[in-house]
């Protein structure tokens, strides 16, 4: 199983990154092979809505990364999307990406509606993992929802894991700071200490769960 981690954060070592790097451990313990890739270490230009890929059945930009990186998306057979939530939603580094892969299917219009005829037939497997300030989950929804939509248009019966969203995030390496270290950021940010223990039981379950996760993508 080769798992491609694609990790939209501009903070190497931040809560995203932390989260990614614990469910690759997972893959890899599971005898996975793994790949990470930062977006922000490439280059892919905005999609032009020419919409010619409709016609040559692939993109006619061609002084970017998209085609290279488009070939490991391809042969991998699961796929990590990390991203921190910015105004509900994943970061502009990934919308790019995410646009860009309007060449990798063709789209009819009818009076129903949308009509998709996939180029590639491979299926993968996907995990969705978030990041965020908001105490609750449901600023990180529209954020799914729309990463939802993008994977059932590009991958032809796709598998998707329960995403996991991390919450109640404000500084790099909250996520797996020690209890010690995680009063003092809540004492910094005058949050009060009496839901120390159940933030920092919830951090430690995310770990868990990013673990598990990918333990269960090494063998998808």
């Amino acid at each position: 199983m080769k798992v491609l981690a694609l990790v939209a954060t501009q903070r190497k070592s931040g809560n995203s990154d932390i989260l990614t790097d614990i469910a690759l451990q997972g893959v890899k313990d599971g005898g996975g092979i793994i790949e990470k890739i930062y977006l922000k270490d490439i280059f892919i230009k905005p999609c032009k809505g020419c919409l010619r890929c409709n016609i040559l059945g692939y993109c006619s930009i061609k002084d970017d990364d998209f085609n290279k990186f488009k070939d490991k998306f391809l042969k991998s057979d699961a796929i990590i999307l990390s991203s921190p939530v910015y105004y509900h939603y994943i970061t502009g580094q990934m919308k790019v990406l995410i646009d860009r892969f309007r060449s990798t299917f063709y789209v009819k219009i009818t009076p129903e509606g949308l009509e998709h005829t996939f180029i590639y037939e491979k299926g993968k497997t996907f995990l969705f993992i978030l990041t965020l300030g908001h105490p609750e989950i449901t600023d990180a929804l529209p954020a799914i929802e729309s990463l939802k939509l993008w994977v059932k248009t590009t991958c032809k019966n796709p598998v998707i894991l329960k995403p996991i969203i991390a919450t109640f995030l404000a500084l790099p390496n909250q996520i797996n700071a020690s209890k010690e270290k995680l009063e003092k950021i809540f004492t910094k940010m005058k949050i009060p200490l009496d839901i120390l223990d159940e933030k920092y039981d919830l951090y430690q379950n995310l770990l868990d769960n990013a673990y598990r996760s990918g333990r269960i993508l090494a063998n998808k």
